[in-house]
């Protein structure tokens, strides 16, 4: 599996995405593992700010520990 190249500033285009996320301003949280794997898409009726946020990192782990990384 390839994973998309990102740029660490300062010119240097090595580093890799592991995950990708974007919570949506309408309700959906796509988020892609690539050292995991797997991508999901969640759907909300409505919560906001910093408890979305602490939300969506808790449905992340515990899918992650679902999926070994591949990693290093």
């Amino acid at each position: 599996m390839t994973l998309p190249f990102s740029s660490k500033g300062g010119g240097e285009g090595t580093a890799q995405a592991t995950v990708l996320a974007s919570p949506g301003l309408f309700g959906t949280w796509p988020m892609i593992d690539f050292c995991r794997g797997y991508a999901y898409l969640v759907f909300v009726k409505n919560m906001l700010g910093e408890e979305r946020a602490d939300t969506h990192l808790e449905i992340k782990k515990i899918v992650d520990r679902q999926f070994q990384s591949n990693c290093k």
